[in-house]
């Protein structure tokens, strides 16, 4: 089985929040891979995601404790989807949500790292 690939903000990387919600992945979902250990480098990502993407069997991503999201994320996402790979964003409250479930609005005049802002769907 392939593994998840969990996606979100550099400015997460390295906090109690994303352990938090690694662990929560990992219960669910088993394997995953970690965007913080796999790419060094802006350039290293790019040469490397596309090998990656053809590797996982989804993308699980979340977002700043504000709800926003940057390109690179956004792009993970899009590709992930393109190609029919499940993505879901998982809440604070570890909550998984489908790609149905919310919605994702860019702010294309915002910095790179605060691009798109994520928001639940209500139902």
């Amino acid at each position: 089985m392939k593994p998840v690939y969990i996606a979100s903000p550099i400015q997460t990387y390295w906090t109690t929040r994303y352990d938090d919600m690694v662990r929560v992945v990992g219960e669910r979902f088993g394997d995953e891979l970690q965007a913080r250990y796999l790419f060094t480098s802006n350039s290293q990502w790019l040469d490397e995601w596309p090998h990656t993407l053809q590797n996982i069997s989804a993308v699980i991503f979340f977002d700043d404790e504000t709800g926003w999201i940057g390109k690179g994320v956004l792009k993970e996402i899009n590709d992930a989807v393109q190609l029919k790979i499940p993505v879901y964003y998982i809440d604070d409250q570890f909550t998984f949500h489908a790609v149905d479930e919310f919605k994702i609005e860019e702010h294309v005049d915002n910095p790179w790292r605060r691009y798109a802002e994520v928001k639940i769907i209500n139902g």
